[in-house]
């Protein structure tokens, strides 16, 4: 219902679904329903929800999650600005390969302060991924790109 692939495009069908499998913790379906909160398809728009939801993925190492969720933050204009957290999140996915992450990290540092860089740099540092045991079965089961499946 999502992609309207197999059936009809149908937000209000698919937002539940989706929401069933994010709550069970797949990384994937938390990004994927983030982005219904953000955008009021199926769910009411609900940023507080957007934000759980990218939270959930970033704790298990989504660096689309990352990137997302930095955006909300550096941004503030929906929810509240944290750019110490939006570098540390910028910082995250840079190191897993985002080069647009490294650039974005490089603008919002010549807005902080030294000590709010450093403070940043030791929560990237700190950061520990876990992945929910239902992550982990779909990637060993399906592949590490399984996104086709939602979008």
């Amino acid at each position: 219902y999502h992609t309207g692939i197999l059936r009809t495009r149908n937000n209000i069908k698919a937002a539940p679904m989706i929401k069933a499998a994010a709550d069970a913790g797949f990384d994937e379906a938390q990004l994927v329903l983030a982005s219904i909160y953000i955008n009021g398809l199926g769910f009411p728009q609900n940023y507080n929800n957007a934000v759980r939801y990218l939270k959930m993925a970033v704790s298990q190492g989504s660096v689309d999650a990352m990137m997302q969720l930095a955006q909300i933050l550096s941004i503030g204009d929906k929810y509240n600005r944290d750019i110490e957290q939006a570098h540390t999140l910028y910082n995250l996915a840079a190191v897993r390969g985002s080069q647009l992450a490294s650039q974005k990290r490089q603008e919002l540092e010549s807005r902080m302060k030294i000590n709010d860089i450093l403070q940043a740099q030791v929560a990237a540092e700190n950061y520990v991924e876990k992945q929910s045991e239902l992550t982990k079965y779909i990637r060993q089961t399906y592949g590490a790109n399984v996104r086709g499946f939602f979008n």
